[in-house]
């Protein structure tokens, strides 16, 4: 019996005229792009036929080979993204939740505060809290008790005591006796600072311009000490709380033992230096930098929270009940001290990017109570809290008063009289006074109608009301008291 070998029928091609590929004829779509095969197309040759498919062969091969190439890299780049995503969730949740700073260094003498009460002016703000309120009359209509001229002009506000008024010049700080006018003490200064010194524990303390603290005995002037170099320089008066002066810098929050100069701890940050004095509550510190507000726990340091006031030059921060009010060019902003940023914060400009571009919608706010946008719009001094109010005045004469509650705006006086002011309203007993560049207007802080006022000679630098008297300050360096 004889078998047949049956040879296998030949396969027929035509070409697709969309990629180019070698397809069976008997199909109707490219087994490659699967668009439709001309039916009208010829057979290809079968040597032709043949060639086409080999390098078909070598194309889907080196495409293949590309492909897993692209696979190992976007997986290599997604696995490198994740162990990054990874480290930063976990970093993100043993900062908030495991992590805790360390406490820091105790001050030798918690005892040591800012003196207080109605018949001291501790500082430029008055209290830690820079409320710039004092429980004390307003002797408008008193007599001249004396007047000395300390023959040099006055670079920083006036501060004083129950026994002496303290007077800052560019070389030297002058003590002057609030009984009869005399110079008690003079201490020459090698460059003065930029703010008013502090009154604490029989101790007069100055933040020098170059980064250091010092220390005078407030009865001699005699210095206690001199800090080490904190490395930065200094615009702000020390607030001297629990035994420690916090002072805050270009760049750096710098809390001092005041008992005895020894740097306790520094806080690093982005800033520019800032001339506002920090608000102190019990538990946080807020100052300002150049284009900030920042908040940092008392109890280790940290910063907790910031806003930001861009190109906005923030000029005031007062403290009170837990809510810290700060100040700029463009707006007056209220929020808690125990406010937080989202975990989300580092991509808050990319955010807001996207919303710009319509692709992602508005960025939230950061936390605040309130936002007044219409404040008075030159450089402003430090703002006062009087009752239920805050009170505001910039350098060109114009005074607004807001609410504390919801930040709306009570009453505005318009550049008081075409004067401007030497300094920041100053909430007393008897009403709001604002040291205006040639008189002292005593207004009503409900209204800010004027209730009475007084001349001075000479262009006023700064006035300070306490139970003894009220201490007026003028450009020249002339110093008087009236009761």
């Amino acid at each position: 019996m004889t078998s047949t070998v049956t040879e296998p029928p030949i396969t027929e091609y035509r070409q697709c005229s969309t990629c180019g590929f070698a397809t069976p004829a008997t199909r109707e779509r490219c087994h490659h792009c699967w668009n439709r095969l001309d039916e009208d197309a010829p057979i290809l040759d079968p040597d032709v036929a043949q060639d086409l498919l080999q390098r078909q062969e070598v194309f889907l091969a080196e495409r293949a080979s590309q492909q897993r190439a692209r696979q190992r890299r976007r997986n290599l780049i997604l696995g490198a993204v994740g162990l990054v995503l990874l480290a930063w969730v976990g970093w993100w949740f043993y900062r908030s939740y495991i992590y805790t700073p360390p406490p820091v260094p105790e001050a030798s003498n918690p005892a040591l505060q800012m003196l207080s009460g109605p018949d001291v002016w501790a500082t430029s703000g008055g209290d830690r809290e820079g409320s710039r309120s004092i429980d004390a009359p307003v002797p408008l209509d008193g007599a001249e008790a004396w007047s000395v001229a300390l023959g040099g002009e006055p670079v920083t506000p006036l501060v004083a005591d129950t026994e002496r008024a303290y007077v800052v010049m560019e070389d030297r700080v002058a003590a002057v006796s609030i009984a009869d006018g005399s110079v008690v003490w003079e201490f020459n200064l090698q460059g003065a600072p930029f703010a008013s010194p502090t009154i604490a524990g029989g101790r007069l303390y100055l933040a020098l311009r170059a980064g250091q603290l010092l220390a005078l005995d407030a009865a001699s002037g005699e210095p206690v000490w001199y800090s080490l170099n904190a490395g930065t320089r200094f615009g702000t008066s020390p607030i001297v709380v629990d035994g420690y002066a916090y002072v805050f810098g270009l760049g750096r929050l710098v809390a001092f033992d005041a008992e005895t100069g020894e740097e306790l701890w520094s806080s690093e940050n982005r800033g520019q230096v800032g001339f506002a004095n920090p608000a102190v509550t019990d538990d946080h510190i807020a100052g300002v930098t150049g284009s900030e507000v920042l908040v940092f726990r008392r109890d280790n340091g940290a910063q907790t929270y910031f806003y930001e006031f861009a190109r906005a030059f923030p000029y005031s921060t007062v403290a009170k009940d837990g809510v810290i009010y700060a100040s700029s060019r463009r707006y007056t902003v209220a929020f808690e001290e125990t406010s937080d940023r989202p975990w989300w914060e580092i991509w808050r400009a990319g955010w807001n990017q996207f919303w710009l571009w319509g692709i992602a919608p508005s960025v939230p706010q950061p936390e605040q109570l309130w936002v007044n946008l219409d404040p008075p719009l030159a450089d402003g001094f430090a703002a006062t809290i009087a009752g239920d109010m805050l009170i505001l005045g910039s350098r060109d004469g114009e005074v607004q008063a807001l609410r504390l509650s919801d930040g709306s705006e009570v009453w505005r006086l318009p550049e008081v009289g075409n004067r401007a002011m030497a300094n920041g309203p100053l909430t007393t007993s008897d009403g709001v006074l604002l040291p205006l560049e040639d008189r002292l207007l005593l207004v009503d802080p409900s209204t800010g109608a004027t209730l009475d006022e007084r001349p001075v000679e000479g262009d006023l630098r700064d006035v300070v009301v306490t139970t003894t008297g009220m201490y007026v300050l003028t450009t020249d360096g002339t110093l008087t008291a009236v009761r």
